[in-house]
């Protein structure tokens, strides 16, 4: 699939549809954070640096989006691919922190706006706690990626360092790494083929249809009122699921025929009725969509659609 044209060593795409809203959004407030995701891990080995910078080197070279900035041509906004393929590296000594220090400067380090113009949009950031204890910080800017794109950076990285300390041969390193002949750009491709196509009307008939009347507002019964102004920031509460318990929702999944995560949507469907006593309820929920196309469960890249789901409790149904 063709979706690039060259000029002057740099590659010009289109922009997938979520991402010409993110990139709508940045023009609005390019000084917010709000579309900053991160991720960190610990390597708890003695790190050979260079290998580790080496490795990263080549995971942007593999990648083409992670060298990619955004500007607007002809009033349209487009991706930028540069054949610059240098990366943001920090690394810092955290060997003098307790743990609430370092997760504050994680944060602060998280929390610097993308430049989505200039560039570049990732930062890596390597926390040194001692010479064996080292925490990994990979932040992007949401129109990069998403959270499937950090397990494959993950995956991959692992194959890279190990490549470059152990010296694996070329060969050794391609078996080891998935095949993609596909970039983030060959995605928007097909993405707007298919829009434009029979299935893409019957989907936004479907859509329509299914938002079709008016949107009620989720009323719970909290202890301070929602913002006439939305400010971007959220928090969240990690509740831990006891092992027992985890067991038995996978058992209930299993016998009522569906996944963990729908019997977990319905519940949860369920509580927000309890809490609000309303019966019309939208909820919106990340997917992966990546299940079209087999090559796209080995693209980095921002494939997350956030979606609406519609429920409506009344009569107590099944």
């Amino acid at each position: 699939m063709q979706n690039q044209f060259r000029e002057n060593d740099q590659y010009f795409s289109h922009l997938s549809q979520g991402q010409q809203a993110l990139w709508f959004i940045y023009q609005k407030n390019p000084e917010s954070v709000a579309y900053n995701i991160f991720i960190t891990t610990r390597l708890a080995v003695e790190l050979d640096l260079e290998a580790w910078r080496r490795a990263w080197q080549n995971l942007v070279e593999r990648h083409s989006i992670l060298r990619t900035t955004y500007t607007t041509r002809d009033g349209k906004p487009v991706a930028v691919v540069s054949q610059d393929s240098k990366i943001e590296i920090e690394v810092i000594d955290a060997s003098g922190w307790d743990e609430d220090e370092l997760k504050t400067q994680i944060m602060v380090a998280v929390e610097r706006p993308f430049n989505l113009e200039t560039g570049p949009v990732l930062r890596l950031g390597l926390f040194a706690r001692s010479t064996q204890e080292f925490v990994q910080l990979i932040a992007l800017h949401h129109i990069v990626g998403d959270g499937w794109s950090f397990d494959l950076l993950l995956k991959e990285f692992q194959i890279l360092y190990a490549a470059e300390v152990e010296k694996f041969p070329e060969a050794k390193i391609a078996n080891l790494l998935a095949d993609f002949p596909w970039q983030y750009a060959d995605y928007v491709s097909w993405a707007t083929q298919m829009l434009e196509s029979a299935q893409g009307e019957e989907l936004f008939r479907y859509w329509h249809q299914t938002l079709a009347d008016s949107l009620p507002t989720l009323n719970l019964p909290t202890d301070r009122t929602r913002p006439k102004v939305l400010s971007g920031r959220n928090e969240f509460h990690i509740v831990q699921l006891d092992g027992g318990l985890i067991k038995k929702l996978r058992q209930l999944a299993a016998e009522q025929g569906v996944s963990l995560y729908r019997s977990m949507l319905a519940t949860f469907f369920v509580l927000l009725h309890r809490l609000s006593g309303q019966d019309d309820i939208l909820l919106g929920s990340p997917m992966a969509a990546r299940w079209s196309v087999e090559e796209f469960k080995s693209i980095v890249g921002y494939f997350a659609n956030e979606v609406v789901l519609r429920a409506n409790l009344a009569d107590n149904p099944t």
